[in-house]
């Protein structure tokens, strides 16, 4: 069990909190609170639930005083997100005029959310940006403690009454497991959490400055009817969602601003609640879905993947607007020093005398056997 610095906010006591995540192939986080921090929580006097977006009713939403929504369905279970869309996004809307609490989390992967959870997301007056983070004062770049191979982004730059006394938050800042820069619509929506004057957000893909040059907004709040609404546009695995995992080591919980932090937005967020029913705990995810990270999990269960195609070498290029053919793409990377077996439908044509992969001399190309 991860020790932590402080206890969490007395505010939270007697609070109900749902926790929201997909089903089926459409998840990739297979619950939506970790394990130890759902006891931690529970140990603190909240209820802690679980369920799937297709679950979500009037009667459950009722019960609670906030809601918190990891796994959001992406771009490859369309007919999932639409209906999550359609019936769903409604009921949350509700739950929030009403006084309840909403808070947004955002596990992409591969660029496949952004679409989907931005149409939710648009109503509030905010999107979440398909851009990178780059800080050009080094001295704010690190490692994530237990797993060096993810970058972390630090920021002093916080700003509101729920973060009094948090000096500084250390993200992770990695373009398929990180935190991602935010778009605010209404001047209705306060800025929690910004990167520092040195950050600057970036194409993906590519090195051109995109939406801000300075200090984009990373943590949002506002009032929504009677309820509020937040966006913590981090991937939840770091914290909320198995922050625990030996991989991660609870590192976020180690640090006791961030660990701070997370629960005082949760106070915060619920904090308007106007609940009336009684609240119990209920897990109404299957309990073979919920994650054993010392057990593979069956292939037919696990989260969608893309399919491999023979004889395919994919190439993206920030150097030209899509234009290229494959075979000029194919003849840039080889004058870029790169050395791999590269071919277009079954022929295949040997690049270079190597059969491994090298670093190429040239950035903008992103290739795959």
């Amino acid at each position: 069990m991860i020790q932590h610095s402080h206890p969490l906010p007395a505010g939270l006591r007697g609070r109900a909190i749902l926790g929201i995540c997909a089903s089926g192939a459409a998840a990739e986080a297979r619950f939506a609170v970790d394990p130890d921090y759902q006891r931690r929580l529970e140990d603190a006097g909240v209820c802690v639930s679980q369920a799937y977006y297709e679950q979500i009713t009037p009667e459950l939403l009722a019960a609670q005083d906030l809601v918190f929504l990891t796994g959001f369905p992406k771009t490859d279970a369309p007919e999932y997100a639409e209906a999550v869309l359609r019936d769903k996004a409604p009921m949350l809307d509700a739950f929030v005029k009403n006084g309840g609490g909403l808070l947004v989390f955002v596990d992409d992967h591969y660029a496949r959310l952004f679409e989907t959870l931005n149409r939710l997301l648009a109503p509030y007056g905010a999107e979440v940006l398909c851009e990178l983070l780059y800080d050009k004062n080094r001295s704010n770049a690190g490692e994530w403690p237990s797993s060096p191979e993810i970058a972390t982004l630090l920021t002093r730059n916080i700003n509101h009454p729920l973060a009094e006394g948090i000096e500084s938050l250390r993200l992770p800042n990695g373009w398929q497991s990180g935190i991602w820069p935010l778009k605010f619509h209404s001047a209705d929506w306060q800025t929690v959490v910004s990167g520092e004057s040195t950050v600057e957000s970036r194409v993906l893909w590519q090195e051109n400055v995109a939406t801000y040059p300075s200090a984009p907004p990373l943590c949002g709040v506002r009032e929504w009817g009677s309820g509020r609404v937040g966006i913590f546009p981090v991937h939840p695995t770091f914290c909320i969602g198995n922050g625990y995992h030996r991989r991660w080591g609870g590192s976020f919980f180690h640090d006791p601003d961030s660990d701070r932090f997370l629960s005082n937005l949760l106070e915060w967020l619920g904090a308007k609640s106007r609940r009336t029913e009684s609240a119990r705990p209920l897990c109404l995810i299957a309990k073979d879905q919920t994650m054993n990270w010392f057990q593979p999990i069956p292939a037919a269960d696990q989260p969608i993947q893309y399919p491999a195609h023979k004889g395919i070498f994919g190439l993206r290029s920030n150097l030209s607007g899509g234009s290229h053919s494959v075979d000029e793409l194919c003849a840039a990377a080889r004058g870029g020093a790169w050395h791999r077996r590269m071919g277009k439908a079954d022929r295949r044509v040997r690049a270079g005398q190597q059969r491994g992969f090298q670093r190429p001399a040239r950035r903008g190309f992103c290739g795959a056997k």
